[in-house]
C-alpha cells in the first residue's frame, strides 16, 4: 500500500489551498482542526502501536498510587510472576473489597490507580497504556501520523477546516474521501502489526480406510 507523507509546513500549505481561505480567523483554527483530525485518526485506526508498557512494584500495604506512565489509559496491567492480568472492577467494588494479598482487581481515574485486595508484598507487574505520538505544530512538523498516513489526515483536517468555515457540501465531499482511505489504511496497518495472528492448520494426515 503506497502511503503519502506529509508535514506540519506541507500539511498547512495545502488546507489553505484546498480552501482558498487566508482570513486571520481560519489562521488562527487550522491548528486545532489538524490537531482534532489527528485524534480522530488515532481512534479510528486503533494500532497497538500506540501502546508503552512500562513496569513497577507495589508496595506493602499501599492501597494506591500515582500515575507512573505516559499513556492515558491502562489497558491492562499483568503480574509478572503468577502470570495473571488484574481485572478492572468499579471504585465501589474496590473500596468493599477489603482483605490483602496480590492485587487481583484494580479501578484507575484520570491520576491514579487502585488496588484489590491491598497489596501485602511487592509484587512486579507491568501496565500496557495506549499512549499518543506528539501532535504536529509549528514546534513538530512530523510524526507518525505525517510520515504514514498523511493522505487519511489530509482528508481528516478538510474536514475540520471545511465545518469550521460552515460548509457542509464541502464536509461530505472529504467525510466520503476519508471514509474511502480509512478501510484500507486501517487493513494495512493493522497487517503490519499483526494484532490477529491466525494459527496454520496442520496438514491432515490420511486416515487408513483399509
Amino acid at each position: 500500500m503506497a502511503q503519502w507523507s506529509t508535514t506540519y509546513p506541507a500539511l498547512l500549505s495545502l488546507l489553505t489551498d484546498y480552501v482558498e481561505d487566508n482570513s486571520t480567523e481560519f489562521s488562527s483554527a487550522v491548528q486545532g482542526c489538524i490537531n482534532r483530525a489527528e485524534e480522530r485518526i488515532l481512534r479510528d485506526i486503533d494500532l497497538a502501536i500506540w501502546n508503552e508498557t512500562t513496569s513497577a512494584s507495589t508496595s506493602n500495604g499501599v492501597a494506591s498510587f500515582a500515575k507512573g506512565f505516559s499513556g492515558t489509559h491502562a489497558q491492562h496491567i499483568f503480574f509478572t510472576a503468577s502470570g495473571e492480568h488484574a481485572q478492572r472492577r468499579s471504585l465501589e467494588f474496590i473500596q468493599a473489597y477489603g482483605g490483602s494479598g496480590r492485587p487481583e482487581y484494580f479501578y484507575e481515574d484520570a491520576d491514579r490507580i487502585y488496588w484489590a485486595p491491598t497489596p501485602d508484598n511487592s509484587y512486579a507487574y507491568s501496565v500496557t497504556a495506549y499512549a499518543r505520538p506528539d501532535p504536529l505544530s509549528p514546534s513538530n512538523t512530523s510524526n507518525w501520523i505525517a510520515l504514514n498516513l498523511g493522505d487519511l489526515l489530509l482528508w481528516g483536517a478538510l474536514i475540520e477546516c471545511e465545518a469550521f468555515l460552515i460548509a457542509p457540501e464541502r464536509v461530505q465531499e472529504f467525510e466520503a474521501k476519508y471514509q474511502q482511505m480509512l478501510g484500507p489504511a486501517r487493513a494495512f496497518w493493522r497487517q503490519q502489526m499483526q494484532l490477529a495472528y491466525e494459527p496454520v492448520n496442520p496438514t491432515p494426515t490420511p486416515v487408513q480406510t483399509r
